[in-house]
């Protein structure tokens, strides 16, 4: 778990990035500005490699988790 740490850091870091700079954002706003719109699919992009392969292992359990709550 120790070595998934700088992963789970820099996924938090990009989320927390996400949620500061929409919180004056409207869709119409977005929509319209072409460097917002690749600055954010960048954000995505980051998020999904830092979570690709290493963290596999961890995403599964918890989604194991959650469909067993469910049930």
């Amino acid at each position: 778990m120790k070595q998934n740490l700088p992963y789970l850091k820099h996924i938090l870091d990009e989320i927390n990035f996400l949620l500061k700079e929409t919180k004056a954002l409207n869709y119409e706003k977005f929509i319209l500005n072409e460097l917002l719109k690749r600055g954010f699919t960048r954000n995505f992009e980051i998020i999904g490699e830092s979570g690709r392969s290493n963290m596999r292992p961890i995403f599964e359990a918890c989604i194991e988790k959650i469909i067993k709550k469910k049930d």
